[in-house]
C-alpha cells in the first residue's frame, strides 16, 4: 500500500483521471510533465493562456502536481471569495488572535484592509484574516500595513481533496508542518522552547529509504520530532553543501504516520533539488543576505541541530491511527485544542462532489520558516512583546 493513501479517501477511479475530468468541466486544460520518476510539474490553461502551475513529489507526483496547480488557481480566482473591508485594528481585536503575534500587531496600523472570513473547525465562530496574509500577490505593497503583511504572507494551508475531510486534513497537516519547522529553525539558533529533536542515524536512514523505494546520491541528514501536536514531523537536509545550490536544500513533512512524514520530507528535498533554477537561486541569495546580517542566524544556513541526539531507532513505521481522513481530522483537532490552538478554514473551490480546495489557518502557528525565503520575520513571542520588531 502506498503510504500516501493513509490520508486519502478510497476511490473507485484514478485520481489523475478524476482531476482532469473535473478541470475540463470547469474549462481548464491541464498538462503534466514528469521530470523524473519522483517529481512532476503541471500547468493549467484557459483558452491557451497559462493560469496556474504546480509541482508534485513521490509515487503519485503527477496527481500532486495537478492538485497544487489547482490550489494555486483557486487562490488567484478571487471571483468566488467574499472580501470584507475592515480596519487593521478590528482584526487585531478578535478574541481568537490574542496569541497570534502577526494579527495582534495589526493594532498599530490605522488603515482599512481587505479581509476574508474563515469558519471555525470546531464551532460556529468566524475569524477575519487579511487577504494579503493568506493569498500572496505579485503587486508591491503600498502601505506600512501591507509591507508588514507581505513579509508573513504565504499560501500555506491551501489543500485539495476528494472530500472536504481529506482537504481539511491536508491543510491542517501543512500548517502544523510549517509551524514545527519554524520551531526547529528557532531551536537551531538557540531561540526555541523545549522541543526534543532527534537525528536519525545514517544506517537507519538507509533502511528507511529502502522502505520508500528511494535511491539518493550523497548523504542526507534527517531530524524528527516525536508526537508533537498529534503527529510526527521530519525534516531532511542535504548532508553536504553542493556547489549548484546557494543554500543546502531542505524538505519537511508532518503526518500521524511516521513513515509518511519521513517520505514526505525526503521527497520534498528531492523535488527542491530537481526543480532548482534561477528563481530559486534568487530566493536563496536573498535568504543568505538576511541570515548574514546576524551571527546568531548563521546556523540557519545549514540547519545543523547541535542539540539533537543521534538515534538508530525511530517510531513505529505503521503506527496505530485511523486510515480514514475524517477520523484523522477529529484526532488532529483534539490534539490542537489540548495545546491551546483552534483551526479555521474557508472553501476556495468546489468542482462537483469529488474535488474541493480549502485553506486552513491556525492562529498562533509560527511562520519563522519564511526567513529561509529571504524574509525578515520574527516569532510570535517577539511580535507580542514588541510588535515593531516584526
Amino acid at each position: 500500500m502506498d503510504s500516501h493513501n493513509y490520508e486519502r479517501e478510497v476511490l473507485d477511479v484514478s485520481r489523475k483521471l478524476l482531476l482532469r475530468a473535473a478541470f475540463e468541466s470547469a474549462g481548464l486544460e491541464s498538462v503534466v510533465d514528469q521530470v523524473c520518476p519522483k517529481v512532476a510539474v503541471a500547468a493549467l490553461y484557459i483558452a491557451g493562456e497559462l493560469v496556474a502551475e504546480g509541482a508534485g513529489k513521490g509515487n503519485s507526483c503527477e496527481v500532486g502536481a495537478l492538485a497544487e496547480a489547482f490550489e494555486h488557481y483557486s487562490l488567484r480566482d478571487d471571483g468566488s471569495v467574499d472580501i470584507v473591508q475592515v480596519t487593521a485594528s478590528q482584526i487585531a481585536e478578535q478574541i481568537p488572535v490574542q496569541r497570534d503575534g502577526i494579527l495582534k500587531s495589526l493594532g498599530r496600523f490605522d488603515e482599512c484592509i481587505e479581509g476574508v472570513k474563515f469558519q471555525s473547525l470546531v464551532g460556529e465562530e468566524c475569524l477575519i484574516i487579511p487577504q494579503m496574509l493568506v493569498c500572496p500577490c505579485d503587486s508591491p505593497p503600498t502601505s506600512a500595513c501591507e509591507t508588514f503583511l507581505e513579509r508573513y504572507s504565504t499560501n500555506s494551508g491551501a489543500a485539495l481533496g476528494c472530500s472536504l475531510d481529506e482537504a481539511i486534513l491536508h491543510g491542517l497537516n501543512e500548517v502544523v508542518e510549517r509551524h514545527i519547522l519554524s520551531l526547529v529553525m528557532l531551536n537551531s539558533i538557540g531561540s526555541g522552547g523545549e522541543i526534543d529533536i532527534f537525528e536519525i542515524s545514517q544506517t537507519r536512514i538507509s533502511e528507511l529509504l529502502d522502505v520508500i523505494d528511494v535511491v539518493l546520491i550523497g548523504n542526507i541528514r534527517v531530524y524528527f520530532v516525536d508526537m508533537l501536536l498529534g503527529g510526527f514531523f521530519c525534516v531532511a537536509v542535504r548532508g553536504e553543501e553542493k556547489h549548484e545550490f546557494s543554500l543546502p536544500q531542505i524538505g519537511s513533512g508532518f503526518s500521524q504516520s511516521f513513515l509518511l512524514a519521513f517520505s514526505r520530507a525526503v521527497h520534498e528535498l528531492i523535488q527542491a533539488e530537481t526543480l532548482y533554477g534561477y528563481e530559486e537561486r534568487c530566493v536563496d541569495e536573498q535568504a543568505i543576505r538576511v541570515i548574514s546580517c546576524s551571527k546568531r542566524l548563521g546556523a540557519l544556513r545549514t540547519l545543523q541541530i547541535s542539540s539533537s541526539k543521534v538515534v538508530d531507532s525511530t517510531p513505529e513505521l505503521y503506527g496505530r491511527f485511523s486510515h480514514r481522513p475524517d477520523k484523522q481530522v477529529e484526532s488532529a483537532l483534539a490534539s490542537l485544542q489540548l495545546a491551546g490552538f483552534n483551526g479555521y478554514f474557508r472553501v476556495l473551490s468546489k468542482l462537483g462532489s469529488s474535488v474541493v480546495v480549502v485553506q486552513v489557518y491556525i492562529p498562533g502557528m509560527e511562520r519563522f520558516n519564511l526567513i529561509r525565503s529571504g524574509k525578515w520575520v520574527a516569532p510570535h513571542s517577539v511580535l507580542l512583546k514588541s510588535p515593531f520588531e516584526g
